[in-house]
């Protein structure tokens, strides 16, 4: 649990907790504290009472405060994951969601559509100067060419949001699911191997430079996505507490729009992860197959070949951990650990025709 983590941390951990954990904790519980001691939820609020200098004299309710932050930051902390898998677009686990995700999946798809059908249109070669244009004319078709270059680099910063090649499957049904899936299905894709079967695997041999560029981008995914929960949670509490005053309407807006920018952060956060996970692979996929003391490939195709059959028996006893009938039916085809060569052919080829049933 974080909160043993938190008393035995180091100064880098704890920064780490901080801004994860505690702050966006503390942003909805300091908004719920301020409107109780304002009066918002009897009617009529009154700053004055949640003013500094009236906090300044509740030393013992502000002590309670912090208590509670830490309390609640420990106990929500196994949820927390749920919570950002649910901002992502994993769906499946709620009834109502569930059957949203296929219609906002649509709309992804659509927008990936005409996204893709924008850059096209926009490749295309555009020449600056022809026969009997004059200087006006000329420099009126530079600044057109201009635009459209500012436009199509905005397209490919849009399309760098969403996997590679994706189709509706592949999708999910928010911006930032798309932007850290981007990633998950083609880092390792690229070599052959199967990224978050493999990514376990290949994360301890990252160097500890590149692990601390990987860790603080990671954190600024969590941090951003947390922080748009927690704007939204204090939005919330705000039209709650304030939806009878019309004069501070401007508290629960100002909300939305931290929530909003928040988001739009953690997409950003998250396309910059994506890059980091793709660099990963390209740095250090053959020291985790040292680590597996797995033969180097000595050709492109061999290393393509090794990391798909790699990649299949990952997969394949990933699939049958927790499953005995599975792992009962299966254990026949499943293929073998071979530090001569991967997994056998024949071993593979069969496990490919097993149901997955």
């Amino acid at each position: 649990m974080w909160f043993t983590s938190l008393l035995t941390t180091t100064a880098a951990s704890f920064g780490r907790l901080l801004m994860t954990m505690i702050v966006p904790t503390a942003i909805p519980l300091g908004t719920l504290w301020a409107l109780l001691k304002a009066g918002s939820f009897a009617g009529h609020t009154d700053w004055g009472k949640a003013a500094p200098t009236a906090l300044a004299n509740d030393s013992f309710g502000l002590l309670l405060v912090v208590a509670a932050i830490v309390v609640v930051s420990a106990v929500l902390q196994p949820f927390q994951l749920r919570l950002v898998r649910m901002l992502e677009g994993y769906w499946d686990g709620w009834l109502v969601t569930a059957r949203i995700a296929p219609l906002v999946v649509e709309w992804q798809r659509r927008r990936l559509d005409a996204l893709r059908s924008r850059h096209i249109a926009l490749s295309q070669p555009n020449p600056v100067s022809g026969p009997g244009l004059n200087l006006t004319e000329q420099a009126s078709r530079h600044r057109l060419v201009a635009r459209r270059r500012i436009e199509h680099r905005r397209v490919l910063a849009r399309l760098n949001r969403y996997p590679e090649g994706a189709q509706s499957e592949q999708l999910l049904p928010t911006a930032l699911g798309n932007a850290l899936r981007a990633g998950e299905v083609t880092a390792g894709e690229r070599y052959g191997l199967n990224t978050l079967a493999s990514w376990s695997r290949l994360f301890p041999q990252l160097s500890d430079r590149f692990r601390a560029v990987h860790n603080a981008s990671q954190d600024s995914v969590d941090t951003a996505a947390n922080l748009t929960i927690s704007f939204f949670l204090a939005t919330a509490l705000a039209i709650a507490g304030l939806w009878r005053e019309p004069v501070h309407y401007w508290i629960p807006a100002l909300g939305l729009v931290l929530t909003g920018v928040c988001y739009t952060g953690a997409v950003a956060a998250a396309v910059q992860y994506s890059t980091y996970l793709r660099a990963a692979y390209d740095l250090h996929r053959f020291d985790m197959l040292k680590a597996l003391h797995y033969p180097m490939p000595r050709t492109p195709s061999e290393e393509h070949r090794t990391f798909e059959r790699l990649s299949l028996f990952l997969r394949v006893s990933e699939d049958m951990t927790g499953d005995r009938d599975r792992s009962a039916r299966n254990l026949d085809y499943l293929p073998e650990y071979d530090h001569s060569g991967a997994v056998d052919a024949d071993d593979a080829t069969e496990a490919e025709n097993v149901d997955p049933k």
